[in-house]
Order: C-alpha cells, then structure tokens, then sequence
C-alpha cells in the first residue's frame, strides 16, 4: 500500500517552513538558509561575468 503525506511549504527569503498535515496537530519544520550576504553577493558578480562573457562571445561570432 502507498504511503500518502499531506505537506504545506511556506517560504521567505531565508526560512522555509515544512507543514505536516496529519489527524494529530499539524507538525512544524523550519529550515534556515545558510546563505549569507556575502555569498549572495559573489553570486551576483560571477552570474554578471558569466553574462559578460557569453554577450561578448556571441557579439565575436556575428
């Protein structure tokens, strides 16, 4: 027999809350982004120079 789970996802910038949905009172999870401003930031800047790179490249084959 197939087991079935009735989960809720609700989720802002740095949590994501994880809502069971049973005949007992709901159970709660909450899991916290380990992701930081900093990490954010040298994120942004490498997708910028990725973006660079591939409008260049394709500007060289026109």
């Amino acid at each position: 027999m197939k087991t079935e789970k009735k989960l809720g996802i609700w989720m802002d910038h740095s949590n994501a809350h994880l809502m069971e949905f049973t005949s007992e009172p709901i159970e709660t999870k909450t899991i916290e982004s380990k992701f930081t401003h900093q990490a954010k930031e040298h994120s942004l800047h490498r997708g910028e120079n990725v973006m660079h790179h591939r409008e260049q490249h394709q500007q060289a084959e026109s």
